[in-house]
């Protein structure tokens, strides 16, 4: 009767819940839109906005929102963000990306890189909805310069469109739809140049001016002409410009701006504002006095601020501004002219300094050591126990305790020898930064885990240090596309967690970013060239110790010493040559030995030191200067492990370029090293990447390229008497040279293998100290390698 009773009441409730389902069955019913970069253009690799428009038309969403983040074949996360919403509410966020590419492809263009988990990503479950599943954009190559406006009226500045950059891409910010501004630095980071025009940026919130301000610090440029309320209309920026306008104007006539418009007239009078330089301002455009252009340094970027208006009529609309536009711009060093065609920065770092850094010295116990063991255990296993056994009378007990004496013995060998990795997890951290004008620092890091168990393991670090997992790879199953079963980043206001979800034990994960660093110190120099020497002194303004401070010029070290926080050391070195020369790789030697095993720590601290000069990055950003280098074995980059003490090693290259007062002496010769080179192509596409970092071998398609050899920086303009110059080992089997003769403005032919001038060579030698030949090349076997020919230049001071 029980059992009747009972079932009748089961049915009775399966008919309830049938009819009247309860709200657990009840679930979000989400419609999605998402849009990417800007105006849906995206810089391969580089950071970006996202925009993320969800509407609900059931019931509320509480939980994350998961993205896989593809910033290239070897590095991605699985970023988390915190997402609510109503029933019949429509939202939009938007979020920062660190970079993102489209080798997602690779494993099928329909695959779903959106997710949407109640109840948050760790014990959530996945929800079905409709819309964007994918991180779709139009995919630009790194080497493209990206020039975003803001400003009222995008005819004020289509002077941007006639720069013939054929990799340019402008985008007028103002006049897009809905255009919300990134809140985050990093969303910027694809743009190489914010062109502000009587824009008023005060409107916005401080954390998007701060944004802006970030952009700057890590890198960025922006250029802001004049107006008559320019301060109030900047907001927090106005903190940073270089030039305290005033509201008397004059005019210079298109004679006078002639000078610095390559000869070329404008048709009317240019007007500029009266201007002094602010506290860090340092003038780029100066006529006799006039203050044209100048520019502050902030982190390692900067502001320009021109002291005319960029799109007042007439001179908007005239057919020479875009060559004043050139000459403010010119002094700059922009990201995309360091690119070189396809490469992703931080997926060099993979292959450059990560394979060398996840290296960790293995385990092992010393061998007098081992030797005294088995000789104990000998003694006790044998004659000592044998003897013991047969006092007592108690040999069969033999059989347990050897197997026992055994495996204990083998146990405290392994705990020896392997104390450190089951201790505690060890931490690898390889960085290289740049020393800022300003005391800040900025540049690249690798760092990597052994895991002294299984599980979960998180890093935090500020928001200002970005942080990309590199992607796990299975040779039998592939790249896995859902990165975030295993790796997820999360951000807050101020800073970002970075979880490794499972990792296995003793095993080696890796994650690679950007960092600044503010208000670090510096390394001040006061240096003298004379007599093929380097005199005077250097003092450590860090606040930590220095170790193998050195001069880098050209390829050659020169190690100087340790420092401790503010020391000061004399230099008196044999420079072996009359001048510095860009630097150039000092381990190209030696770099196949990078990224093979050892047992030595010390082996493997020297091919870590090795790897980081070397990377191609750490050369290009040195600017064609000499640098001062330095070696730091403290954590200094703002990242931690959560919750667990670490073993750490740290190894981190400061490098920061400098200038030396040069006396020359008569006669002298400049080699084909002292000379910063440039390559660039007249046709855009073609495939460009130097050799082992030299300047004088790259791979390079069939076609044209225009090639600068740019003169030291500290060589007297005055005075000097230049009495040959040479183009040498010119492969005429499949180049054609053209020297450019400035005078006439014409390439003329080289006949030779290597061609001398003896007279006339400033008409060689252009105002910016280039001299510049057309290289066509023509491979009868299509071979990319090539080798520039070499410029070499003899002169005398007067």
């Amino acid at each position: 009767m029980q059992i009747r009773k009972f079932a009748l009441a089961i049915i009775a409730l399966f008919i309830i819940f049938s009819i009247n389902p309860s709200d657990a069955s009840a679930a979000p019913s989400l419609q999605v839109k998402i849009n990417l970069g800007f105006d849906g253009k995206a810089k391969y690799g580089e950071g970006l906005p996202i925009t993320i428009t969800v509407e609900n038309s059931g019931d509320p969403f509480s939980g994350d929102i998961v993205l896989d983040m593809f910033e290239s074949y070897n590095l991605g996360n699985g970023q988390a963000i915190p997402f609510e919403i109503g029933a019949g509410e429509t939202k939009t966020i938007q979020i920062a990306s660190s970079g993102l590419s489209d080798d997602y492809l690779y494993s099928g263009s329909n695959i779903q890189l959106v997710h949407f988990y109640e109840g948050g990503w760790e014990k959530g479950k996945s929800i079905d909805y409709k819309g964007s599943k994918n991180l779709k954009a139009n995919m630009m190559d790194p080497s493209s310069i990206f020039y975003m406006t803001l400003t009222n009226s995008a005819d004020r500045l289509t002077v941007l469109n006639q720069l013939k950059q054929s990799n340019a891409q402008v985008i007028h910010l103002g006049q897009l739809n809905n255009f919300i501004f990134p809140s985050e630095g990093v969303a910027w980071q694809m743009a190489d140049y914010i062109v502000i025009d009587e824009f008023v940026l005060a409107d916005l919130s401080e954390v998007q001016q701060n944004a802006l301000i970030e952009y700057v610090s890590s890198g960025g440029y922006i250029l802001i002409g004049a107006s008559e309320n320019t301060s109030a209309e900047l907001g927090l920026l106005s903190q940073h410009l270089p030039l305290n306008l005033q509201g008397v104007t004059k005019n210079l006539s298109p004679e006078k701006i002639s000078t610095i418009t390559g000869g070329k007239l404008l048709s009317q009078d240019l007007t500029l504002h009266d201007a002094t330089l602010t506290d860090g301002g340092q003038p780029l455009i100066n006529l006799d006095g006039t203050l044209i252009a100048a520019k502050k340094s902030l982190g390692s970027g900067a502001i320009i601020q021109t002291t005319f208006s960029l799109g007042d009529a007439p001179l908007a609309k005239d057919d020479v501004y875009k060559e004043l536009i050139k000459a403010v711009l010119q002094p700059v060093n922009t990201q995309a002219t360091n690119y070189m065609y396809g490469n992703n920065l931080k997926d060099q770092l993979v292959y450059e300094i990560g394979e060398t850094n996840s290296l960790f010295a293995s385990f092992k116990v010393s061998t007098p050591l081992m030797i005294g063991i088995v000789i104990i255990y000998m003694l006790l296993v044998g004659p000592l126990l044998y003897f013991i056994l047969k006092r007592k009378d108690k040999r069969e007990y033999a059989w347990g305790i050897i197997p026992l004496i055994a495996i204990l013995t083998s146990a405290g060998i392994f705990g020896y020898g392997a104390k450190d990795r089951i201790a505690r997890p060890q931490v690898q951290q390889s960085s290289f930064l740049y020393v800022n004008e300003d005391g800040s620092l900025n540049g690249y890091y690798a760092e990597s885990i052994l895991s002294n168990k299984g599980g979960e393991f998180s890093f935090t670090s500020p928001n200002s240090t970005s942080m990309v997992a590199q992607r796990s790879f299975n040779s039998f199953t592939g790249n896995p596309t859902n990165i975030h079963e295993n790796v997820i980043l999360e951000k807050s206001s101020n800073s970002s967690d970075l979880t490794f979800r499972d990792l296995g034990y003793w095993s080696v994960s890796s994650f690679y970013g950007e960092t600044y660093i503010p208000n670090a110190g510096q390394l001040a120099s006061d240096l003298k060239v004379e007599a093929s020497k380097i005199t005077g002194t250097l003092t450590n303004d860090f606040p930590f110790s220095l170790k193998e401070v050195s001069i880098w010029s050209g390829s050659k070290l020169i190690v100087l010493g340790d420092l401790k926080p503010g020391e000061q050391m004399q230099v008196d070195k044999d420079l072996g040559s009359v001048m510095l020369s860009p630097t150039s790789n000092p381990f190209i030697n030696t770099s196949g030995n990078w990224g093979q095993n050892t047992m030595n720590q010390e082996d493997l601290m020297t091919q870590r030191k090795q790897s980081l000069y070397s990377t191609s990055k750490l050369i290009e950003q040195t600017g064609g200067k000499p640098a001062i280098t330095a070696l730091v074995e403290e954590n200094i980059v703002p990242i931690e492990l959560k919750g667990k003490k670490v073993e750490m090693s740290a190894l981190n290259l400061l490098i920061q370029p400098f200038e030396a007062e040069t006396i020359l002496t008569g006669e002298f010769t400049l080699p084909a090293t002292s000379f910063m080179v440039n390559v660039e192509t007249t046709s855009f596409g073609k495939y460009m990447e130097p050799v082992e970092n030299s300047n004088f071998e790259w791979y390079l398609d069939d076609g044209e390229y225009i090639t600068s050899w740019k003169l030291p920086q500290n060589l007297p303009v005055e005075g000097v008497n230049y009495t040959q110059l040479q183009i040498a080992n010119t492969d005429r089997n499949s180049h054609t040279i053209e020297l450019l003769n400035n005078k006439t403005e014409i390439y003329e032919p080289i006949e030779e293998s290597r061609f001398t001038i003896k007279e006339n060579i400033l008409d060689y030698i252009n105002q910016d100290g280039e001299i510049i030949y057309k290289l066509i090349k023509d491979s009868n076997n299509g071979d990319p390698y090539t080798r520039l020919p070499e410029v070499r230049i003899k002169g005398e001071v007067k």
